[in-house]
């Protein structure tokens, strides 16, 4: 079962370098964003695998904070680039 619990980490840990790099080098506002969501999403993730390797429900309840927080900032992100969109017509 350790095993199985290494390979995760890692797994998540590759993801969130990836998300990182697309976060510094996306060309566009939409890349960034986009980014930051998945970053938050494997956020959630590792909090979550957390919970289940450690046996600390309190952390669930965190994650489901971080997710609704991320939620709420991808929303506004989306209506900001909506807005500059139109502005920009």
């Amino acid at each position: 079962m350790n095993v199985i619990f290494i390979i995760v980490e890692i797994m998540l840990a590759f993801a969130l370098a990836l998300s990182f790099i697309r976060l510094a080098k996306g060309p566009t506002m939409v890349n960034r964003v986009v980014a930051l969501d998945l970053i938050a999403i494997v956020v959630v993730g590792m909090m979550a695998f957390e919970a289940v390797r450690s046996g600390e429900h309190a952390l669930l309840d965190v994650a489901i904070v971080v997710g609704i927080t991320a939620f709420i900032g991808t929303a506004a992100f989306a209506v900001l680039i909506d807005r500059d969109a139109r502005a920009q017509k």
